[in-house]
């Protein structure tokens, strides 16, 4: 069976998940059993965070070949300005 506790992502969120669970404990008791369970119910399921962060990836590539691609067009047209 693969062994993923050695992983960096899964001890930051592990640890994440135990902070979280100390700053819940201490919302005043109107919250604690409404948006502190939820967010505890968000933590203990991660693939949410996965899904945004490989989108987050798209986009960033996305964005970063959009703005290669203008600064390409700008440079190549800077001779015909002059």
């Amino acid at each position: 069976m693969a062994q993923y506790n050695h992983l960096p992502v899964f001890q930051k969120t592990y640890l994440l998940t135990v902070e979280m669970y100390g700053v819940t404990s201490r919302f005043p008791r109107a919250y604690r059993f409404t948006l502190g369970e939820k967010l505890k119910a968000l933590l203990s399921d991660p693939s949410p965070f996965y899904f945004w962060m490989i989108r987050l990836k798209q986009y960033c590539h996305a964005l970063l070949s959009l703005w290669l691609w203008a600064l390409f067009r700008f440079t190549s047209a800077l001779p015909l300005l002059r």
